[in-house]
């Protein structure tokens, strides 16, 4: 069992100031899985080997396995993550998807104060997702949410321009529809 914490910062007098939230999430990795991490700050592309510490992923990410961006990263296609995996965007780091972004079931997105996730394309999620949202999430497609979401985002950072079916009492959303 790998216990996960996260320090969580929220945004008051547009200073911010550390109220001591701790989130744990308990994950339960088994034998086999892979952490893919980007060098650290690092403009590149998700396709080439150089922009990671060691091994590339493909854009289907296995069963268990996680990603870590520390820099700005673009994917010029869709990427597709399997069940009970994590996508975090490192503070003040970025991550552009030039197309789709898929989750199965018992998927994690962490975007950590400051950065940023950008997707060109829709958003799809599987149930039971932890969506933790510190720094900002953009969708220029549609954002589709399966059911019973953790969704944290404290300081108003999803910008949807699409449609979605998040539950509109989640008040720190922006929607942004097509018009």
């Amino acid at each position: 069992m790998v216990f996960k914490i996260l320090y969580i910062r929220y945004e008051k007098n547009k200073c911010f100031n550390i109220i001591g939230v701790f989130i744990i999430i308990f994950t339960q990795i088994c034998n086999g899985a892979t952490t893919y991490t980007t060098k650290n700050e690092l403009s590149g592309d998700w396709s080439l080997n150089g922009t990671w510490t060691s091994v590339k992923p493909s854009n289907n990410i296995g069963v268990n396995n996680n990603v870590t961006i520390n820099g700005t990263i673009t994917s010029n296609s869709n990427i597709i993550f399997s069940n009970n995996t994590t996508l975090t965007v490192s503070s003040f780091d970025t991550l552009i998807i030039k197309g789709d972004l898929t989750f199965g079931t018992n998927a994690n997105i962490i975007v950590q104060f400051g950065g940023v996730l950008i997707v060109d394309g829709d958003i799809k999620m599987g149930n039971v997702l932890d969506l933790i949202v510190l720094g900002e999430i953009v969708v220029i497609g549609d954002f589709n949410i399966g059911s019973n979401p953790l969704i944290i985002s404290p300081v108003n950072k999803i910008y949807i321009i699409g449609t979605n079916n998040i539950p509109h009492n989640i008040s720190t959303i922006k929607f942004r529809h097509k018009r």
